[in-house]
């Protein structure tokens, strides 16, 4: 399978995949939400939190590294090396996680007590030991049946175990009155349903010969890496909170929330991308692997810079459509996160890339880096200018990430800037926001924002197609979407590919 044609795969069901685990997440909580009483809503939530945040810690590091090496290897035809890896991991995952269930189911009622204060949390975390057994064994799974290509198998098995954590929360929360227990359960049948799936579908036979020295030249960067980005992401609503108050914690909860979906689509092809730059990395095709960076820099761009400048200038439209009036005063916190989405989803992108290329210790460093940025200005600002302190913490340290994955990344690999395409799009960029402030002017209703929006983007697309833009790779990309998609939609991508050759 070709680069291109991988990469349309990939893209399409990672789409697929994270855009119904978003849709199915909504569903399963909206149902908790209307379903049980705040306090059962409380004990659901924090037992599949705590769960997740245990499993960030627990995997060590190995579903990255197994990622990396399992694509690389089967790349490479190393089926020896990639067997071996893979037996070599799950043996350890396995003797590292059992001692930390046996903890937790052991010591859950004193957790419960005197660390999270509440001893109705003992039973879940009980409970709660074994989710984290299946979970770090599912995200291995994963990342194993990813390596080896087979992306529709990971979506297929994804969405199933969330469909199937939905239905039973409903039946045992409606049908069984069992209250907290309805999510619970429901989460962790999914996942064992899950874990047993791709168990199943992985197709690993012999024992093979793993390298344990590269094996954890992986792992432990990626091990550090992840308690940084933890600690990143889990940790200004808590600072807030402590240094400021929990109004500035709420608000800065729910913006930080709307802009994290401007990384939506840099995620998708960020993890599309991973497993071809390691098969490349492999490989050593130098050629390859400078191409697909380029591909997907300039896809993020296209998709990325509209959409931040909407957030950056119509934060109180973007607020407004989806909360109370009440929240209305992070609308300049909004605006500072809307750059800090771009320069994030961007330099997502190429901070894996990193990884993926064979720098695992410049990945780490890097972020390393930006924690240390962010431990040190999130305190002080957050006491003098609250949420707007921790949002512009967010955007100096965001984008020392940025600027530090884009200086290696060009070290090692010729990452071309071409400044005519950047200019067509911000230039494009700016005139579709000329007309949707111009139309806007006088309005405050969301309806006829989200109209006028969509109007200006279309015509942001326009723009693009009378400046030529777009050439022969992405009518491939195209035509390799095309050939993936239902045939009751091929007559879209038909137009768009008449409309594509029109303007080349």
């Amino acid at each position: 399978m070709s680069s291109i044609k991988r990469m349309v795969s990939n893209t399409f069901y990672l789409f697929l995949n994270l855009f119904s685990s978003t849709l199915l997440s909504i569903l399963y909580f909206i149902i908790a939400g209307k379903l049980l009483t705040p306090s059962e809503y409380g004990i659901a939530n924090s037992t599949i939190q705590f769960v997740a945040l245990i499993t960030a810690f627990s995997t060590i590091g190995m579903t990255n590294a197994t990622l990396k090496l399992v694509s690389e290897y089967f790349a490479t035809k190393k089926m020896k090396k990639l067997y071996g890896s893979v037996k070599y991991c799950l043996k350890f995952l396995l003797v590292a996680n059992i001692p930390i269930s046996v903890f937790i189911f052991i010591f859950s009622p004193t957790l419960a007590t005197y660390i999270f204060k509440d001893p109705n949390l003992a039973p879940p975390f009980r409970i709660s030991a074994f989710m984290i057994m299946v979970l770090t064994l599912s995200s291995y799974f994963g990342s194993v049946i990813y390596g080896l290509g087979k992306v529709k198998i990971y979506f297929l098995t994804d969405f199933l175990a969330n469909a199937t954590k939905v239905l039973l929360a409903v039946i045992l929360i409606v049908f069984l009155k069992l209250g907290f227990w309805g999510p619970i359960i429901g989460y962790f049948l999914g996942l064992t349903f899950s874990t047993v799936m791709r168990f199943k579908k992985m197709g690993i036979e012999d024992d093979g010969e793993p390298d344990k020295k590269v094996i954890w030249q992986y792992a432990l960067p990626a091990l550090i890496t992840t308690i940084f980005g933890t600690i990143l992401t889990t940790t200004p609503v808590l600072i807030l909170s402590s240094f400021s108050s929990t109004t500035e914690a709420g608000v800065f909860s729910l913006v930080n929330a709307l802009a994290s979906l401007l990384m939506f689509m840099p995620n998708v092809l960020y993890t599309a991308s991973f497993p071809i730059f390691s098969g490349m990395h492999g490989k050593k095709d130098r050629s390859g692997i400078e191409k697909l960076l380029n591909v997907t820099f300039k896809y993020a761009i296209l998709i990325s810079v509209p959409i931040s400048l909407v957030f950056i200038v119509f934060p109180e439209f973007m607020i407004r459509l989806v909360a109370k009036p009440a929240y209305l005063p992070g609308v300049t916190t909004l605006s500072v996160l809307g750059m800090v989405g771009l320069f994030w989803g961007i330099g997502n992108i190429l901070l894996n890339a990193l990884y993926a290329l064979g720098k695992p210790k410049i990945n780490r460093n890097i972020m390393l880096g930006t924690s240390i940025i962010y431990l040190i200005l999130s305190v002080p600002l957050s006491i003098h200018y609250a949420s707007l302190g921790m949002a512009t913490t967010y955007l100096i340290a965001i984008s020392f990430l940025f600027f530090s994955s884009f200086f290696f990344i060009r070290k090692f690999y010729r990452l071309h800037l071409d400044y005519k395409y950047l200019i067509k799009i911000l230039s494009s960029s700016f005139i579709a926001l000329i007309i949707l402030i111009t139309l806007m002017s006088g309005s405050d209703s969301v309806y006829m924002f989200i109209i006028i929006s969509l109007i200006s983007f279309a015509f942001y697309i326009f723009l693009l197609l009378i400046l030529k833009t777009f050439d022969v790779n992405d009518l491939k990309f195209l035509n390799e979407s095309k050939k993936m998609s239902p045939k009751k939609l091929l007559f879209i991508f038909e137009f768009l590919e008449k409309l594509l050759k029109k303007f080349l």
